[in-house]
Order: C-alpha cells, then sequence, then structure tokens
C-alpha cells in the first residue's frame, strides 16, 4: 500500500491489523513509485487521482508499473465538480454531516486549486487513460448506486464511479 501521507499510513496499518490482515506499506508518492516496471499485476486507487497535482503523470506512471496485461482499478469522484462548504447542507445521515464548517471551508481552498477540479470527469479520465497507453478502458458510473444501498453515516452525497483500464 502506498500513500503520501505517514498519517494515513499508520491509520491504513491499523486497520489492515483489525481485519488481520499483512500489508507492506510503503511511504511515496503517486506520481513516482519506487518499483520497477511491470512489477505488478493490478494497481488499485481510491480517492486519489482527484487530489492530485498532475494526473495524468499519475496514469502514466502505474501504466509503467504494471505487467503487460495488467489491470488498473480506479475507484474515484468528480469531487472537483462539488462545492464542499455545501456538503453539509446535503439533508440526512452521510459522510460529511458532522466535518466542521472550517475543515469543509479548507477542504474547498484545496479542491479549487487542483487541475481535476476544471475537468469532466470521468471523461476526462478516460481520455487521459488512452493518452497515457492504457487500451480497453470502461467506466462505470453506477457505483454509488448500488455500494451506497442505504443512507448511513458512511454515504457519501458524491456519485463515486469505476475505471478499469489494462497495460498492452
Amino acid at each position: 500500500g502506498v500513500d503520501l501521507s505517514e498519517g494515513m499510513l499508520a491509520q491504513a496499518a491499523a486497520l489492515a491489523d483489525e481485519a488481520g490482515c499483512t500489508v507492506d506499506w510503503r511511504c511515496m508518492s503517486a506520481t513516482e513509485l519506487d518499483f520497477g516496471d511491470a512489477s505488478f499485476d493490478c494497481v488499485l486507487a481510491r480517492n486519489l487521482t482527484w487530489t492530485l497535482t498532475d494526473p495524468e503523470a499519475a496514469y502514466a506512471e502505474w501504466l509503467r508499473v504494471l505487467r503487460p496485461g495488467g489491470v488498473l482499478l480506479n475507484f474515484d469522484a468528480d469531487y472537483g465538480a462539488v462545492d464542499f462548504t455545501r456538503l453539509a447542507d446535503e439533508k440526512g445521515q452521510h459522510a460529511h454531516a458532522d466535518v466542521d464548517s472550517a475543515l469543509l471551508q479548507e477542504g474547498e481552498d484545496i479542491r479549487r486549486a487542483l487541475p481535476l477540479s476544471r475537468r469532466e470527469r470521468p471523461q476526462w479520465d478516460m481520455e487521459a487513460l488512452a493518452r497515457a497507453g492504457f487500451v480497453r478502458c470502461s467506466c462505470d458510473t453506477g457505483l454509488s448506486g448500488r455500494i451506497f444501498v442505504r443512507r448511513d453515516a458512511t454515504y457519501n452525497p458524491v456519485p463515486m464511479f469505476a475505471l478499469r483500464a489494462y497495460r498492452p
């Protein structure tokens, strides 16, 4: 597992331990992986791409570390199109319901500075994957409807999508 934040890695390690999983955690950038070419059968990302300052570099890097025939699975949402300060106004129980307004404003300030906040997603991703060299790219925009079958504390009001692409 890879993350740029030591704090996120510590949280992930605690969750993995709780689940009884053994994971090799590494602190590094998703756009500069310290792995050799063709090292993995699968690259899996969740809620990451929208946060990157150079998402095209990430797609190129993920292609590099995949073996021929390897698959990229990228689960994300068009967070760039959502004003974070308005998430707390969303009615009912959801993941952002109890987030402090100052923290939501900080998230909004960061969101506005990110390049994918100015792109139509997941259409942009499909084009970027093809430019990077991925093949058989597909997108599932019905993901949220299947994951969030009931509205509870984990519900995310921003519709998620799943991208799948292969290294030739």
